[in-house]
């Protein structure tokens, strides 16, 4: 095959489209033909080249509940910390509800089967006042800390 330099090639063209009827035509093809071709070709590929896209998974861990044990003797909290991992930043809530703060104490930590003994004096409400047994019955106590799967609770209560 005899190399063709691009004169001659636009030469052979404009011989082939004489009229402006032809080369109409010709401007009509692709528009119909070839660019429909190209634009589904273009389409297919990036279907094919890109990987099907999903909603990101997100996994919640469960709360972590703590094993305890709370008893009141009239005077004094008993709490047994029953899991095998120590409690850190605790902080323990007598009376608490959705409006009130209740009465609360914190402990920078507690061992694992440990049983700590607490006065009901030394828990306090945001404003100072202290837990009077002799005038305040304990009706519920919570306690959250840190563990090593995330922060646990423990909620009981007395009649």
């Amino acid at each position: 095959m005899a190399k063709r330099d691009l004169g001659e090639v636009n030469k052979e063209l404009e011989g082939l489209l004489k009229s402006p009827a032809q080369k109409r035509g010709l401007i009509v093809f692709v528009i119909i033909v070839c660019l429909p071709i190209i634009i589904l070709m273009g389409t297919c590929a990036s279907r094919f080249s890109t990987p099907p896209t999903t909603a990101p998974v997100t996994t919640t861990q469960p709360i972590p509940d703590l094993t305890a044990d709370v008893t009141f003797t009239g005077t004094q909290f008993v709490i047994t910390n029953g899991d095998s991992f120590a409690w850190t930043n605790v902080l323990m809530k007598v009376n608490s509800g959705f409006i009130a703060n209740g009465f609360w104490l914190k402990e920078p930590r507690m061992e694992a089967g440990s049983t700590y003994t607490v006065g009901a004096l030394q828990f306090a409400k945001d404003d100072g006042t202290r837990l009077d047994p002799y005038a305040t019955k304990p009706t519920s106590f919570s306690i959250q800390a840190d563990t090593p799967a995330g922060t646990g609770f423990w909620n009981g209560g007395w009649n």
